[in-house]
């Protein structure tokens, strides 16, 4: 399957949910998709119900995870979390206000009645 058609089917996909609620998108994925239809609390989704569509290629399962990839990735998560401990105010970006803004402000400082 190209690109294209790979786009085109993702883009059908996006347009059929899109103006779904999140609730109903929720629903429609716990209780009406194959894997979940035989489901049992704790055991592990029987994901070979999935109907395949024509030309979509079988999903493989990836047993083997290159660790040292994990143990990198969880270093880096771990580093960005504590760099945003340490800058709590860098988090925060003060408004750029214009001169229109400055300018009412002025005006309403200066009125007594407001």
């Amino acid at each position: 399957m190209d690109d294209v058609s790979r786009e085109l089917e993702f883009r059908h996909i996006v347009d059929q949910w899109a103006d779904r609620r999140l609730g109903e998108m929720l629903d429609h994925v716990y209780f009406y998709t194959e894997p979940m239809e035989a489901a049992q609390r704790g055991e592990r989704l029987d994901f070979s119900r999935v109907q395949r569509v024509e030309g979509q290629p079988e999903f493989q399962e990836r047993r083997s995870v290159d660790q040292r990839a994990v143990r990198r990735l969880r270093q880096e998560v771990a580093r960005r979390k504590m760099d945003l401990r340490r800058r709590p105010g860098e988090r925060f970006t003060p408004p750029n206000y214009d001169e229109a803004y400055l300018a009412a402000r002025r005006l309403m400082e200066e009125d007594d009645g407001y």
